[in-house]
C-alpha cells in the first residue's frame, strides 16, 4: 500500500471554552490531552490519539471531539483492516456524532464516513464471528513545549528527542527532562497510569541575556527607560533577548546611548566614554570670570586703602605743620581716587559674585540632556520565539482515506 503524505494544513483559530458545568482544571487538563491527541494523530499513533481524545472526551465534553475520536479510529482501521473493533468504534462513534450535532459542521464528513464504512460494518454486523476482545491500553505519556523552538526531550535519561514525545511507559514515576538552546533546562517528574495517557505541556523560559556596562563612576544607567544603578555594577544585566535602549548619563555629561540587539543567553560588554557637556563648560567659564571679578575688587580695594591712607597722612601733617597747596592738591587727588577705587571694587565684588553664582547653579543642575535619540518611545523589546502556549478546544480532521490512499487535511480550532 502505497502511502500519500498529503496531511499539509493545520487551521488555528481562537474559540471560547465555557466552564460554567465544569471545573477550570478539567478544562486546561482537556485542552492539553486534546492537543496531544492532534499531534499523536499528526505522527500516525493513531492508538494515543484515540487514547488521548477519549481522555479529553471524559474531561469536557464536545461533539468535535466525538468527531475526532472516530477519525482516529477509522484511520487505526484503514492501517490494520483485521481489526474490525476500531471499524465498529468508528461507525459508532460517527453516529454519536451525528446525534449529538445534527447540524454540526463536521456532518457532511461523518455521514461520507458512514458511507464508506457501511458496507464493511454491514459484513462484520453478519458475521457470526464474535468482536475480539480489546487490548488494555498502556500508560502513555505525551510531554510538550508549545511555543519552544527545536526542544529536546529526555525520558528516564535517554537521549533526547524532538518534541512532542508520545509513548506508552511503564506504570510509575517518569523524569523528563526538556531542553534547548537559548532556555532554561527544566526536569519534571510524571506519573503515568496504565490504561491512562497523561499529557504535559512545559513551556520553557528563555535564558536571559547580559549585559555589562563600565563607564565614568557614579554615573546612571537605564534600560529602557527604567532605571538600573550607578556605575560600576554590581553584576551584569539581565534582559530579555531582542533590541534594548541603553543610556548612561550623569552630571555634567552629555548621555551616551546605545541600540543593543541580544539573543538569548549572549553576554555583551558596552565601554561608555562620557564628554564633558557644553553647560558644564560653560559654568566652569562664568565661575572662573566670578572669580577673577572678586580678584579685581579685592585689586581695587587695596588700591583704594592706600590713596586713603595717602589722604590721612596728609591730614595728620595738617597738625603739626604748615601744608602747601601741592599737599591739598594730592589730599584732593587721594580722595577722589579713594572713591573711584572704592567704587569699583562694590562694582568688581557684584559682578564677581553674580557671575560666580550664575556659574555654580549652571554647575549643580547640569543634568544630562536626553533630547533627541535618548528619548526615543521605544515599545518591550520582542523576544525571540516568545513561547506561546496553544489551546486547542476542538479538531476535526477531513480525511482522504481509501484501500490504497492514506492522507488528509487536519484543522483545528482553538
Amino acid at each position: 500500500m502505497r502511502r500519500s503524505l498529503s496531511v499539509a494544513l493545520v487551521t488555528l483559530a481562537l474559540a471560547s471554552f465555557s466552564s460554567t458545568a465544569l471545573a477550570q482544571s478539567d478544562v486546561e487538563q482537556a485542552k492539553t490531552l486534546f492537543l496531544a491527541g492532534a499531534q499523536a494523530y499528526e505522527k500516525g499513533d493513531f492508538l494515543a490519539a484515540i487514547q488521548a481524545f477519549e481522555e479529553a472526551e471524559r474531561r469536557a465534553p464536545r461533539p468535535a471531539i466525538v468527531f475526532s475520536i472516530a477519525q482516529a479510529h477509522r484511520r487505526q482501521y484503514y492501517n490494520d483492516t483485521t481489526a474490525t473493533d476500531h471499524l465498529r468504534a468508528a461507525v459508532a462513534k460517527y453516529r454519536e456524532y451525528l446525534t449529538q450535532a445534527p447540524d454540526g459542521s463536521r456532518k457532511s464528513d461523518a455521514s461520507q464516513a458512514l458511507a464508506e464504512l457501511g458496507p464493511a460494518a454491514d459484513r462484520l454486523a453478519a458475521s457470526t464471528e464474535p468482536p475480539r476482545p480489546q487490548p488494555k491500553q498502556p500508560a502513555r505519556i505525551s510531554i510538550n513545549s508549545t511555543g519552544t523552538p527545536n526542544v529536546l526531550i529526555s525520558l528516564d535519561g535517554a537521549p533526547g528527542v524532538e518534541a512532542p514525545l508520545i509513548k506508552p511507559v511503564k506504570e510509575g514515576l517518569h523524569t523528563i527532562v526538556l531542553s534547548a538552546d537559548g532556555f532554561i533546562d527544566e526536569k519534571h517528574t510524571v506519573s503515568a497510569i496504565e490504561g491512562s495517557i497523561v499529557a504535559q505541556d512545559f513551556p520553557l523560559k528563555e535564558k536571559p541575556a547580559l549585559v555589562t556596562v563600565s563607564g565614568a563612576s557614579g554615573a546612571r544607567v537605564d534600560v529602557d527607560g527604567r532605571p538600573v544603578g550607578a556605575l560600576p555594577l554590581a553584576a551584569p544585566i539581565p534582559v530579555p533577548s531582542g533590541t534594548h535602549l541603553v543610556t548612561v548619563s550623569k552630571n555634567g555629561h552629555d548621555a551616551a546611548i546605545r541600540d543593543v540587539e541580544l539573543t538569548r543567553g549572549q553576554s555583551q560588554t558596552l565601554s561608555v566614554t562620557l564628554p564633558v557637556s557644553t553647560q558644564r563648560k560653560v559654568a566652569i567659564g562664568v565661575m572662573l570670570a566670578g572669580g577673577a571679578g572678586v580678584l579685581a575688587g579685592a585689586v581695587f580695594t587695596g588700591l583704594s586703602f592706600e590713596r586713603q591712607g595717602a589722604a590721612k597722612s596728609i591730614i595728620d601733617r595738617s597738625g603739626t605743620q604748615n601744608i602747601t597747596a601741592g599737599d591739598l592738591a594730592s589730599y584732593q587727588s587721594a580722595v577722589s581716587t579713594h572713591d573711584t577705587w572704592t567704587k569699583g571694587a562694590v562694582i568688581a565684588y557684584g559682578v564677581g559674585v553674580a557671575l560666580f553664582t550664575t556659574g555654580a547653579l549652571l554647575f549643580a543642575f547640569d543634568s544630562p540632556s536626553l533630547t533627541g535619540p535618548a528619548v526615543r518611545e521605544r515599545s518591550t523589546p520582542q523576544k525571540q520565539d516568545a513561547p506561546k502556549k496553544l489551546e486547542p478546544t476542538e479538531v476535526g480532521f477531513t480525511p482522504l482515506l481509501g484501500p490504497s490512499l492514506v492522507g488528509g487535511t487536519v484543522t483545528g480550532r482553538f
